[in-house]
C-alpha cells in the first residue's frame, strides 16, 4: 500500500506537471522571443540614428575648396589709340590697333557648391611676348557655376594694374568656360573687357581707352572634397 500510496502520488505529480508545464513553457518562450524582437528592434533603431547622424554631422563641419590655375595666350583689340600705337587697323592714328600677342597665368581658390556655384579670389599675371615689355597684375573676384562634372562657366570683376612699361590701373570684367579633358586638366577660354586710364595728351588732359580682348589656354585645377 505504501507503494501504492506513492505511485498514486507520483501518477498526480506527473499529471499535474503535465498540465501545467507546456503552457507555462508556452509563456516562457513567447515572453523571451517578444523580449529579443524588441531588443533587436531597438538596436537596429540606435544603429540607423547614428548612421544617419554621423555623415551629416561630417559635412556641416567640413569645407569644399576649389584651387584653380590656368595659362593662356592673348591678343586685345583697343577701341580707342590716343597713343598712336602700333598694329593700327585703320587709316590714321586714331583707328582701331592691335595688342602685342601676351601671356596670361592666374591663380584662384573658390568655396561653394562642388556640383554648382562656387566664388572666391583670382590674380590674373599678364606679360607682352612681344615689342615693348608690359606687365599688368589683375587681382579680382572669380565665381564658377559647373553645370556637370566636365562643363562650367565662370564670371571674374577685377583691378587690372599696369606695373610697366608705365603705371596705371583700370577695371576689368570678363565671361569665359571651363571644358574638362581629364581628371584636373582641361581647357579654358575667356573674353575680356578693360577700360584704362591713360596719360594726357596733346588734345586730351584724361585719356580712356577700352580693350577688348580674347584669350585660351589650359586649366589645372585641384579639389578638396567635404
Amino acid at each position: 500500500r505504501v507503494v501504492g500510496k506513492h505511485s498514486q502520488g507520483d501518477r498526480r505529480r506527473r499529471t499535474r506537471l503535465r498540465g501545467v508545464n507546456p503552457r507555462f513553457s508556452a509563456i516562457l518562450v513567447a515572453a523571451a522571443t517578444l523580449t529579443c524582437v524588441r531588443a533587436a528592434q531597438a538596436d537596429a533603431s540606435h544603429e540607423s540614428t547614428e548612421n544617419e547622424l554621423a555623415p551629416q554631422t561630417h559635412l556641416d563641419s567640413s569645407l569644399y575648396v576649389h584651387l584653380l590655375g590656368s595659362a593662356q595666350l592673348g591678343r586685345g583689340l583697343r577701341l580707342n589709340n590716343p597713343f598712336r600705337l602700333s598694329k593700327q587697323l585703320g587709316d590714321d592714328g586714331e583707328s582701331l590697333s592691335l595688342t602685342a600677342r601676351y601671356l596670361d597665368l592666374s591663380a584662384a581658390i573658390l568655396f561653394g557648391d562642388p556640383d554648382g556655384f562656387q566664388g572666391g579670389i583670382a590674380t590674373h599675371t599678364s606679360f607682352a611676348l612681344a615689342g615693348i615689355a608690359q606687365q599688368v597684375i589683375a587681382p579680382g573676384f572669380i565665381g564658377l557655376y559647373r553645370f556637370s562634372g566636365r562643363f562650367g562657366v565662370l564670371g571674374r570683376l577685377g583691378v587690372p594694374i599696369v606695373v610697366q612699361p608705365n603705371p596705371g590701373a583700370g577695371l576689368e570684367g570678363a565671361v569665359g568656360a571651363l571644358f574638362s579633358l581629364a581628371s584636373g586638366v582641361g581647357l579654358t577660354t575667356e573674353l575680356l573687357y578693360d577700360v584704362f586710364w591713360g596719360a594726357a595728351t596733346q588734345e586730351r588732359s584724361r585719356t580712356v581707352f577700352p580693350v577688348l580682348a580674347a584669350q585660351m589656354g589650359l586649366f589645372l585645377n585641384f579639389e578638396v572634397l567635404p
